[in-house]
């Protein structure tokens, strides 16, 4: 069993005071009738780490892993994947809360067993784009069975 996750990366920009959505930072994925699409961040299946990130089956860090829907200032991209019917649990994160995690992964094997490779891979490439402060990058996240 297992849940599809998806992610979408956004930067604020202080100078127009909107969200910039990060598409194309990790590159492009083509498709043999011509579609092209950014490639995910994150991408896996992975039901536990669903688990924690929305907060389903009482598995969630601390009450920032409820699935909170996307902010209303989000991207055009993001508001698709909301109105999106195949997508639900919408959720985000900043780079702020990430590394306040950092100490609880540290700390309990079978969640850092889970998380590991979502955190690893994440958070130093949130950290690679990150301009200012660590509040200013965001990671929105979606599900999809």
């Amino acid at each position: 069993m297992g849940c599809d996750i998806h992610t979408m990366v956004e930067r604020y920009n202080p100078k127009t005071g909107k969200w910039k959505d990060m598409a194309g930072t990790w590159g492009w994925v083509e498709y043999s009738d011509g579609d092209r699409y950014p490639m995910e961040l994150y991408g896996g299946r992975n039901y536990k780490l669903f688990g924690y990130l929305a907060e389903v089956r009482d598995e969630g860090y601390d009450d920032n892993s409820i699935a909170k829907g996307f902010p209303d200032d989000c991207s055009k991209r993001a508001k698709g994947w909301e109105e999106d019917i195949d997508l639900h649990s919408h959720t985000y994160f900043t780079l702020s809360e990430l590394l306040a995690w950092k100490l609880f992964f540290e700390e309990d094997t079978e969640i850092r067993e889970e998380v590991s490779q979502f955190y690893t891979q994440v958070v130093p490439a949130l950290l690679g784009i990150c301009t200012g402060s660590p509040d200013d990058v965001r990671i929105l996240i979606c599900f999809d069975n």
